[in-house]
């Protein structure tokens, strides 16, 4: 039930950000494994659940492509260092690796 309830929250706090779930294709895969090697679509899937249920808690979620790589990076170093964010490290790599893997080239 818990499971059930927080893949509800992350899909309703999506649509209400504005940025739309993408459906992780083998080519989203394929382009995160140039970057990150060994790289898994449930990793990715991860990522992108844990965008949207921590960043969209204080503000409306960004298509990972509105921005590019650097512009991503400086972001998520500043929001990740808030202390309400509470953001580990390992949340933070993992929120990365998803929106680096689709940022504006």
């Amino acid at each position: 039930m818990k499971k059930i309830t927080i893949i509800a929250s992350t899909l309703i706090l999506v649509a209400c950000g504005g940025a739309k779930i993408i459906a992780i294709s083998q080519a989203d895969v394929d382009r995160a494994a140039s970057k990150y090697p060994g790289i898994t679509s449930e990793q990715l899937v991860e990522g992108q659940k844990l965008y949207a249920a921590n960043c969209a808690k204080c503000h409306s979620l960004f298509s990972p492509g509105r921005f590019n790589e650097k512009r991503w990076n400086h972001e998520i170093d500043v929001m990740s260092a808030k202390d309400y964010a509470n953001i580990d490290a390992k949340t933070k790599e993992s929120i990365s690796k998803y929106i680096l893997t689709f940022a504006k080239q």
